[in-house]
């Protein structure tokens, strides 16, 4: 792994078997965490978590959808639920 600590691959598999085995993974989210959901979402954590829910920054590409229906973009979401989330510290 590079010294920048990004992984050569992004999908969040990858990310959760480096958190694992790097012992990068945390209970309480803190802003600059990264987050991995339903292991096939990545995203940042952006503020405190408060009543299971967090801020967050995350992105989306919908290539299996025809163009109508794609939501493709990068979101500020106030309340991601934290159910079927794991938390990865990288500093």
């Amino acid at each position: 792994m590079s010294k920048t600590h990004f992984r050569e691959y992004w999908e969040p598999a990858s990310w959760e078997s480096w958190a694992i085995s790097q012992k990068k993974i945390v209970a309480n989210p803190a802003l600059g965490d990264v987050f991995v959901k339903e292991h096939r979402h990545v995203g940042l954590v952006s503020g405190s978590m408060t009543g299971g829910t967090f801020p967050s920054v995350e992105g989306n590409t919908w290539a299996g959808t025809t163009f109508e229906k794609r939501r493709e973009g990068v979101y500020a979401l106030k309340n991601t639920k934290v159910v079927k989330c794991i938390f990865l510290r990288l500093a």
